[in-house]
């Protein structure tokens, strides 16, 4: 397979300003999202439209100084529901926002939160570029290198253009004055690269500005209107670099601006310089405070300048003797000039140069190794699409949700939920990497689990449970936020389970077993503790409070919902199996809850959304249909295929899909694959609805959510689905069995591996 070839047929182009389907680039830690200029300049137009544009690390949190001047925690301060239960009397969770305890609930819930590092955009002569200012855009994403490359016209109306426009084409009007810009991302380190190619950089009026805001929970991660909450100070490291430290409460963040071109400071009426003008082969890199956290820098002496922006933690941020850096008196001195041989930053910045090299080999790398698939030679009017949806979703998914934690729903481009991660989606994001030979790129995550381990054994021992129970809604300390869902939601508790087998089984290795054995043992032992014996029916039951991945239910009357009574089994029988594998002692009572948990329960020959729940299809007819994934993402030992056939009819039949969410389509598509109905799969994995649209840039784009101009789970569920439908799984009798054989799908698979399980 010419796996250079696929990639480039599906590089997205715009040739138009396209709001809802900005541009990202990254390498898994950072991202920068851009408009049709390349840069952030049409910031306050794409706010305006839904997508704000930000600049996100995996390792930037903020938390706002709480009411108390300090912080609040879960256990000390939020007043806690409790819940009648059949064993333990009263179980405690954090659910309902209490009278008087409003500002505890609200602070624990926004706080940590990922925000907004810094917008780089363009200006002309120190004022914002206009989006009606902006014509002749061809815009493409080379995703094979990793470089967005942006041209267009600007529109102005300035005497100086009759100099510039020597050698531009006649038809163009006076005031257009051709600009192309390429962006891309060190591969790593946390560097953004820039290069701005115009005649209006001769003469110094396109400018690039650089903002920072306060932090902000919201989507924008943003506050641009408290400017005396936080400080920025400023000053040249040397004659190719400028800097500035960014401090927000706890928060700091070191910033390197580096170029080839002699740079210079300008404040008021003042200019500092470490090298001679006369020196510079490459121009004048003029930087002048705008505002109080702005500046603006403008070339003169050529009509080409790069430069590279990198971006540095706190801990990075340090004294020459290496001791974290606390005294702001020596970046007064620097701004001064004093002291400049002073070093605040450990990491030197490369330049452009450097990161184009860093981009071009990574992403070539990524590319050629893992899986990957084709369907150049297949009529069906669908698989350009369908092969499309795929590429895009590897690239967002690398860029977005591969971090040193479980990603939030919207990765490193938008806020969503004040940035915490949803560790029940954490499955749809990633489970996908081990079946397409990336597990790399899961174990980067998997660490964090082991980090927060601890807090996962106490969020257990609160209502006396033994083992870990998983939080939903977390920040990178692991500790549950308040909700009247999050605490309740019980299906993300075997997911590591899950996860990990799919690493053994494609990773494999008694490494493998030992390294993550202590996450799968407090995994099991927290589910068997929390299944409840039923003496009249001996079996063992899922019961209230709790609420089911079909979110809709109330928790006081959800019992054995169909998936998760089937996945508790599932999960328990590979817990066990890890045991015999390593030849660890396992409690008996594993076995007995696993070979006894509650049947799946059926009414009128279809499966129930759970065990009291007989107004399924008419009643609860809207979001997830999860009962259909004890059948497709489970192998459904004890799911009769006939029944599930129904249920999948009877679903068609009632269900909003409207209300349904990116990854139900791929949900389905598995259970259809298994149940021997190809042409179902591929119609519902590419069902026209608009929560199962896929923007130019390869966003599943949530459209009746504001919140969520791209939902990340939706691209991991549909890489998920895929190794099923090409490549099979144990037991099935075709080789492509989720693809109809009929000729038109012509499947090209290398390095896919098999569904597990």
């Amino acid at each position: 397979m010419n796996r250079e070839k696929v990639i480039a047929r599906n590089n997205p182009r715009k040739q138009e300003l396209d709001f809802l389907s900005p541009f990202t680039v990254g390498n898994g830690r950072l991202a920068y999202t851009a408009d049709a200029t390349g840069m952030q300049t049409l910031y306050e137009e794409q706010a305006e439209a839904g997508f704000p544009l930000l600049t996100m690390a995996d390792w930037a949190w903020h938390m706002t100084p709480a009411a108390n001047g300090g912080t609040y925690e879960l256990e000390r301060d939020l007043v806690m529901t409790e819940y009648a239960h059949q064993r333990k009397g009263k179980v405690r969770y954090a659910v309902e926002k209490q009278p008087g305890n409003e500002e505890v609930y609200d602070w624990l819930r926004e706080n940590p939160h990922r925000y907004n590092l810094i917008r780089i955009g363009l200006y002309y002569k120190n004022e914002r570029i206009r989006a009606e200012q902006i014509t002749g855009i061809w815009q493409s994403l080379d995703l094979y290198t990793g470089i967005l490359i942006s041209n267009f016209e600007l529109c102005i109306n300035d005497e100086l253009t009759n100099g510039l426009r020597t050698d531009l084409q006649e038809q163009r009007t006076p005031e257009s004055i051709p600009v192309q810009i390429r962006t891309l991302c060190h591969q790593e380190q946390d560097v953004l690269a820039f290069e701005i190619r115009s005649a209006l950089c001769r003469t110094g009026d396109l400018q690039v500005a650089l903002q920072l805001p306060y932090a902000s929970p919201d989507m924008t991660g943003s506050n641009w209107e408290a400017e005396e909450r936080h400080e920025t100070k400023a000053w040249l490291k040397d004659e190719h670099t400028f800097r500035l430290v960014h401090t927000m409460d706890e928060s700091r963040v070191g910033i390197s601006v580096c170029s080839e071109s002699v740079c210079t400071l300008k404040k008021g009426t003042s200019e500092q310089r470490i090298a001679s003008i006369s020196d510079s082969q490459n121009g004048v890199l003029v930087f002048e405070q705008l505002g109080k956290h702005s500046y603006v820098c403008r070339l003169t002496g050529g009509e080409c300048f790069a430069f590279s922006v990198g971006l540095e933690p706190d801990n990075t941020v340090t004294k020459e003797e290496g001791v974290k850096y606390e005294n702001e008196e020596l970046a007064l001195q620097m701004l001064a000039g004093k002291n400049d041989e002073k070093e605040l930053f450990t990491v030197d910045i490369p330049d452009f140069a450097a990161c184009e090299q860093s981009s071009i080999c990574k992403w070539k790398q990524f590319w050629q190794q893992g899986g990957m698939i084709s369907f150049e030679h297949s009529t069906d009017p669908r698989a350009q699409e369908l092969e499309r949806r795929i590429i895009l979703s590897l690239y967002v998914s690398a860029i977005n949700s591969c971090n040193h934690m479980p990603p939030q729903e919207t990765g490193l481009t938008v806020n969503s939920w004040y940035g915490k991660s949803h560790l029940e989606m954490y499955l749809w994001h990633l489970a996908y990497l081990p079946l397409w030979g990336r597990s790399d790129l899961l174990k980067k995550s998997l660490g964090w689990f082991r980090q927060i381990l601890p807090k996962a054994v106490k969020n257990a021992k609160r209502n006396d449970y033994q083992g870990a129970k998983w939080p939903k809604m977390v920040g990178p300390e692991g500790v549950d936020c308040p909700s009247v869902i999050a605490t309740l939601l019980v299906w993300q508790q075997p997911h590591l389970i899950y996860m990990l087998e799919l690493l053994y089984q494609t990773d494999g290795g008694q490494e493998v077993l030992r390294e993550y054995w202590d996450l799968v043992r407090e995994s099991a032992e927290y589910m068997v503790d929390f299944a409840e014996f039923n003496p009249e029916k001996q079996v063992y039951e899922l019961v209230a409070p709790l609420i089911p991945a079909q979110e809709s239910h109330h928790p006081e009357d959800t019992k054995n919902p169909v998936y998760e009574v089937e996945y508790w089994r599932f999960g328990l029988l590979l817990a066990i199996e890890w045991a015999k594998r390593l030849d660890e002692p396992y409690p008996a009572k594993w076995q007995e809850v696993a070979e006894h948990m509650a049947m799946p329960v059926l009414q009128d020959g279809v499966y129930l959304a759970h065990e009291q729940c007989t107004t399924t299809y008419a009643e609860y007819a809207k979001d997830h249909p999860s009962m259909v994934a004890a059948l497709g993402l489970l192998p459904g030992e004890r799911i009769e295929p006939q029944v599930m056939r129904k249920t999948l009819q009877k679903i068609y039949e009632t269900w909003d899909f409207q209300s349904m969410w990116g990854w139900d389509f791929a949900m389905l598509a598995m259970t259809e694959t298994r149940l021997g109905n190809p042409a179902g799969a591929v119609d519902i994995l590419l069902y026209d609805t608009e929560k199962n649209r896929y923007m130019s840039n390869g966003h599943n784009l949530q459209a009746s959510r504001s919140d969520l101009p791209l939902y990340l789970p939706g691209n991991g569920s549909l890489l998920l689905a895929i190794p099923m439908m090409a490549v099979g799984y144990p037991g099935c009798d075709r080789a492509r069995p989720g693809f109809p054989d009929d000729g038109t799908w012509q499947v090209e698979v290398e390095g896919i591996h098999p569904f597990a399980y």
